[in-house]
């Protein structure tokens, strides 16, 4: 006598199904939360680079004086390269895909 087939079938856990999980919300879609979330964060932090990230009494420099002021590292013009030229357009471009 078989009995696997009169065996009832295990539910499948709910941390198997996170699209079906997420998309079962009404107003709320898998894709469109964490889509923004990359470009958000890119934009704030180019917002951020425009304050103090070095301080001393008699000195203060933020993002861009850092890279491009009379003692600038090549460090932080890298970083200014990458983020303005490579990371932001790039997060940007995958909001349209």
């Amino acid at each position: 006598m078989d009995t696997s087939a009169r065996r009832p079938q295990a539910a499948t856990p709910s941390w198997r199904k996170p699209q079906e999980r997420i998309a079962a919300k009404p107003g709320a879609s898998a894709k469109s939360i964490p889509v923004w979330i990359t470009p958000s964060c890119l934009v704030l932090l180019f917002f951020l680079s425009f304050f103090t990230w070095y301080h001393l009494e008699t000195d203060s420099r933020n993002l861009w004086q850092l890279g491009f002021g009379e003692r600038g590292y090549a460090k932080y013009v890298f970083y200014i390269v990458i983020l303005v030229f490579v990371a932001q357009p790039l997060a940007i471009l995958t909001l349209s895909f």
